[in-house]
C-alpha cells in the first residue's frame, strides 16, 4: 500500500499546477502523467523522496541512522535535502558527513540546487568544513588556471588547490582559427602526439564537447593515424569523474551551439528548477572548470566552428597562464576589462600616436599601448611573452604583473622597467654584454 503524500507536498503540487496552467504555452503533460501514475497505483522517484520525507516528519518512521554519508553533495536537490534534515531531526545525535565540490555543480537542469551547499549551516546547523586542497590528477599549471577561472564568480566557495604534479610550462593550450583554415583538432593532436612520444606507453586522449553533435565524425580513423594515442569521446557532462592524460575541448566558440551556451532557458523551467546564479554564465563556467580538470598533462580548448567565445577571450585576454596557437583575426581580441568588447586601434589626436581602446567605449574606457617596437601593432600575450600582431616582435613579460618590460635609463645605468609603471615598480638590471 502506497502511503498518501504529505499535505505540504500536495499544497506545493497544487500551487505549481495552478501557476503552470496560467501560462499560454502550457500543455497538460504533467497532469496526464500524474493521472496515469495514479491510475496504475504507481509513483515516480520524486514521489518516493517526498513521501519518505512526509513519513519521517510525521513520526510514522523512526530513523535508526546515527551517521548519514552523502557523496556529490553539490548535486543535491531541495527535496533530498529536506529528507536528510528530517532524518537528522528524527534521530537525536545523528551526524551528517557530506562530500562535495561546488565548483563542479553542473546539474541544475536535473533538479540540483547549489544553494543547498552554499547555505549548509543555515539548513543543517553548526558544522565543520574541511577542504581537500591537494589534487593528484592535473598538473599545477592546469589547476592554477582552472582555479582562477572558476573563482571569477564571487559566489563560489573559496579554497586553494595545490597539485602534486609540478611542471615548468603552460599546460592549457588554446587554439584560435587563422587565415590558413587549418584544422585546429589536427594541430592539437599533432602537438599531443609529439609530447606523448617522450613518455612511456600509450597515452589517453579524451575528446570533449558541450553538445553531443560535436563528436568528430572521423573518430575511428584517429587511432591508426596516431598509433601512440588511445581516444575516447564524451560530452563534458558525461565526463564528470573521468580523467585522461590529455583533454581536447571542441567548439569553444560563439553561435547557435556556443560555449558558454547562448540559449535562454524556457520560462516554464524557472517554475520547477532552482534559481540560477546571479553571476553571468555561472554554471557554464563551472562546466568549463570540469573540462579543464579532466586532463593530467595538458588540455586544449579549440575555438573551431565560429568566433572565439567569451570564455576563450577571457582566458587569452586577462593574463591567464595559457599558451595560444593559431592567430585570431584582426579586431577579434577581447577587451580584458569588460570581456564583451574588442580592442580597436585608434589614434591619439594630440600626438598622433596609436593606441588600442575598447569597442564598448564610453561604457568601457580600457586602453592599451601599442607595440613599443613598431608603434602600431597590438600586443597579445602568448607562451609567457608579448607578441606583436603587426611586426611579430616578442617582448618579455613583466613577472610581477600583466605588463611588459621596456628598456630605460636610470641613475645607475640602463634597466628594464614595467610598462605599467608607476602602478608596478618592477625593475631588472641590464647586464652589459661587453663585461660578460
Amino acid at each position: 500500500m502506497v502511503p498518501p503524500p504529505h499535505r505540504n507536498m500536495i499544497a506545493l503540487a497544487n500551487d505549481l499546477e495552478t501557476r503552470l496552467t496560467q501560462c499560454p504555452y502550457y500543455l497538460s503533460f504533467g497532469g496526464i502523467l500524474r493521472e496515469s501514475l495514479a491510475g496504475s497505483e504507481e509513483i515516480d522517484f520524486h514521489d518516493m523522496i517526498n513521501r519518505a520525507t512526509g513519513l519521517v516528519e510525521s513520526g510514522r518512521f523512526r530513523s535508526p541512522f546515527k551517521y548519514i554519508l552523502v557523496d556529490e553533495f553539490q548535486d543535491i536537490s531541495p527535496s533530498r535535502a529536506a529528507l536528510l534534515k528530517a532524518l537528522l531531526d528524527n534521530s537525536p545525535g545523528a551526524q551528517l558527513f557530506a562530500v562535495g565540490d561546488d565548483w563542479q555543480a553542473i546539474y541544475r537542469f536535473a533538479g540540483s540546487d547549489i544553494a543547498v551547499m552554499r547555505e549548509f549551516g543555515g539548513r543543517f546547523g553548526d558544522y565543520e568544513r574541511i577542504d581537500l586542497e591537494t589534487t593528484f590528477r592535473c598538473s599545477d599549471h592546469i589547476a592554477e588556471v582552472a582555479t582562477e577561472f572558476v573563482l571569477r564568480n564571487p559566489a563560489q566557495i573559496r579554497k586553494k588547490v595545490r597539485s602534486a604534479n609540478k611542471t615548468n610550462r603552460p599546460a592549457v593550450r588554446i587554439g584560435l582559427p587563422d587565415d590558413k583554415s587549418l584544422s585546429l583538432l589536427k594541430e592539437a593532436l599533432d602537438r599531443i602526439a609529439d609530447d606523448a612520444r617522450r613518455r612511456e606507453g600509450t597515452s589517453e586522449v579524451l575528446l570533449l564537447g558541450r553538445y553531443r553533435h560535436l563528436r568528430p565524425r572521423h573518430m575511428t580513423s584517429l587511432g591508426p593515424r596516431y598509433p601512440g594515442l588511445r581516444f575516447s569521446w564524451r560530452t563534458i557532462h558525461g565526463a564528470k569523474g573521468l580523467e585522461a592524460d590529455y583533454a581536447v575541448v571542441l567548439g569553444v566558440c560563439t553561435g547557435k551551439y556556443a560555449f558558454p551556451s547562448e540559449i535562454d532557458d524556457d520560462p516554464l523551467l524557472g517554475l520547477v528548477l532552482a534559481a540560477p546564479d546571479a553571476h553571468p554564465n555561472a554554471e557554464e563556467r563551472r562546466l568549463l572548470y570540469v573540462a579543464l580538470t579532466r586532463a593530467r598533462r595538458q588540455v586544449f580548448l579549440l575555438a573551431d566552428g565560429g568566433a572565439p567565445s567569451s570564455f576563450v577571450n577571457e582566458l587569452t585576454g586577462r593574463g591567464y597562464d595559457v599558451e595560444v596557437f593559431g592567430r585570431p583575426p584582426v579586431g577579434d581580441v577581447a577587451c580584458p576589462r569588460c570581456i564583451r568588447g574588442k580592442l580597436l586601434r585608434r589614434e591619439n589626436a594630440k600626438n598622433s600616436n596609436f593606441f588600442y581602446g575598447c569597442s564598448n567605449f564610453p561604457l568601457c574606457e580600457y586602453t592599451a599601448r601599442s607595440c613599443p617596437k613598431c608603434g602600431t601593432g597590438l600586443l597579445v600575450k602568448t607562451n609567457g611573452s608579448w607578441l606583436c600582431r603587426d611586426c611579430d616582435a616578442t617582448i618579455e613579460a613583466c613577472p610581477a604583473c600583466n605588463g611588459w618590460l621596456e628598456e630605460r635609463m636610470g641613475k645607475y645605468g640602463r634597466f628594464h622597467g614595467c610598462s605599467n609603471y608607476p602602478e608596478c615598480r618592477y625593475m631588472q638590471k641590464i647586464r652589459d654584454q661587453r663585461s660578460g
